[in-house]
């Protein structure tokens, strides 16, 4: 466990509250999401949005539902920022849930190599850190 998993703890406790306020049970969110996704929006425009706000609260409570388990997915993953210039891994950078893109938490691949030289050579997947977080900014903004 690392000061990512307690705040992703922190972020359940209060996705937990919100649905605590809202007091519907998991069936109900998603029998309420389920009834408003057969409404389509291109064939009755004003339906599914008079039924979007009739179904509001169990629309809610299916969207805090789902992340909730994302959130408990990402505790069971090794969490890590990099403090290097570059990444050399196996895989891709996956933002894990419960952290946006402008914050540099990663779910840590098998590989997981910090580096300020970049070798001569390598099979593996290479990640200019600076790059990549600017890239991430460019998004947010």
């Amino acid at each position: 466990m690392n000061q990512y998993h307690d705040t992703l703890r922190e972020r359940i406790a209060t996705t937990e509250a919100k649905l605590a306020d809202l007091n519907l049970t998991r069936e109900q969110a998603a029998a309420g999401h389920a009834e408003w996704q057969k409404v389509s929006l291109e064939s009755d425009y004003d339906l599914f949005f008079s039924e979007a706000e009739r179904l509001g609260a169990e629309i809610d409570a299916h969207n805090l539902y789902r992340e909730l388990d994302q959130f408990r997915e990402s505790l069971d993953v090794e969490l890590a920022t990099v403090s290097t210039r570059y990444l050399i891994t196996d895989g891709k950078l996956i933002s894990p849930a419960g952290f946006s893109v402008g914050e540099p938490v990663w779910i840590k691949n098998e590989v997981w190599i910090e580096t300020d030289q970049l070798p001569r050579y390598s099979n593996l997947n290479v990640y200019d850190m600076h790059h990549v977080m600017n890239r991430n900014k460019e998004w947010l903004s």
